[in-house]
């Protein structure tokens, strides 16, 4: 009966014409054609690729809410990661962790056992800061470490070449100024390993578990290559005026002290709106959902006011910079300006001849993606009251470093 149907599907996928395929996708997930089979999933990742996610998820749940036991070892991955691509967190590790122990992470669905560590390292870190003006930082800091060890891959040799492996470098800030950017530009040279994800916050958030765990996370790293990560709270975080101060530079010092920083500044102004409202949307959500509010009647007081006004306080930049500095001295640290960031082939030569490896092939580079999020823009009244009242520190960061933003 849906013979017809199926041959045309499969042949879409042979064409050039995506939106057909998207098209008969759709007939196919909306025809009497059994969810679990081969042609049906497919059509479901399509529907997935195309960013039909919200569709994609209705016709998993009712699925395998109607037929449980028929679909659940085909499904229930898939499924995971349609919560995982919403940044739904919670459910997408609830299910992958059930699909964990129903040994779902075979065969075709292998793929699946990566997804769920990553989810477990976001829902570790959204756990972290949702609920941290709770002040339960002992429950939370237990939290975020079974989380991680869910993650982590297990030393085959915990006395191996690999055991106290530390970070060559840090991508240590300031947030919303394109770390991840430039983290995953540095990754495209052959010199440096990548690990997922790239943010560790380890020193903000999982210091009273020590070293040795902190080394467990580049482990893996390959001989020969150098290894890093990315947490831009590490740098923010390092000004005494914030209510959350932790002095991260010195304890990095204490655990690593030949690392390398990197670090990236962009117009305070602007800079504090975007952060905002990555706070804002986190608060709101079940995972790190940055952009998905517009805010053009913030004022300076709601700056101020959110998390002791961690976005405002956060963009003098000054004050953590001399830390680092007074710490490991000026030529440890690579400080950009967030426009540098236009020219991605002038960049990846400077950044790579920083960590001392090979740069990027110039084909690599057009694949690193920016950040999607889209961020309100202050409004023309703020964005003058925030030059203001950053004038003072704008102007010692220019006389300092010769950085203008």
């Amino acid at each position: 009966m849906h013979e017809p149907l199926i041959e045309k599907y499969w042949l879409t996928l042979r064409g050039d014409q995506p939106e057909e395929r998207l098209a008969v996708a759709q007939e196919i997930l909306n025809s009497s054609v059994s969810k679990i089979a081969q042609v049906a999933v497919s059509a479901l990742c399509v529907l997935l690729d195309h960013g039909h996610v919200d569709d994609a998820r209705a016709y998993l749940e009712q699925e395998i809410y109607d037929r449980f036991d028929e679909s659940y070892r085909t499904l229930l991955p898939l499924l995971g990661h349609v919560y995982q691509r919403q940044f739904d967190f919670v459910n997408a590790h609830l299910v992958f962790s059930a699909c964990r122990q129903l040994n779902l992470f075979t065969g075709r669905n292998q793929w699946a056992e990566h997804e769920a560590r990553q989810v477990a390292f976001g829902l570790a870190e959204h756990l972290y800061y949702a609920e941290l003006e709770q002040k339960s930082l002992h429950a939370i800091g237990i939290r975020s470490r079974v989380l991680n060890e869910l993650a982590l891959d297990p030393l085959p040799d915990p006395a191996g070449s690999g055991a106290n492996r530390l970070p060559d470098f840090m991508i240590v800030g300031s947030a919303k100024c394109g770390t991840t950017f430039l983290y995953d530009l540095a990754c495209k040279s052959a010199g440096v390993w990548q690990r997922v994800p790239k943010e560790i916050h380890f020193f903000t958030n999982l210091y009273n578990f020590g070293a040795p765990f902190y080394s467990r996370y580049f482990a893996n790293c390959p001989a020969g290559l150098v290894c890093g990560e990315a947490s831009p709270d590490y740098f923010d975080v390092c000004n005494p005026a914030l209510d959350n101060y932790v002095d991260a530079a010195g304890r990095i010092h204490e655990v690593a002290p030949d690392t390398r920083f990197v670090i990236v500044l962009r117009d305070p102004a602007v800079r504090a709106v975007s952060l905002y409202n990555q706070l804002v949307t986190n608060k709101e959500s079940s995972g790190p959902r940055s952009g998905m509010r517009k805010l053009a009647d913030l004022t300076l007081e709601d700056l101020a006011c959110l998390n002791g006004g961690y976005a405002l306080k956060s963009g003098h930049y000054i004050v953590p910079l001399r830390r680092f500095a007074e710490l490991f001295g000026r030529e440890r640290m690579l400080v950009l300006a967030f426009d540098e960031l236009v020219d991605r082939s002038a960049v990846a030569a400077k950044l790579c001849r920083f960590l001392g490896v090979a740069s990027p092939e110039e084909s690599a580079l057009g694949n690193v993606a920016t950040n999607a999020g889209g961020h309100s823009q202050p409004s023309a009244a703020l964005y003058r009251e925030l030059r203001a009242h950053y004038a003072d520190s704008l102007a010692e960061l220019a006389d300092e470093y010769r950085i203008v933003l």
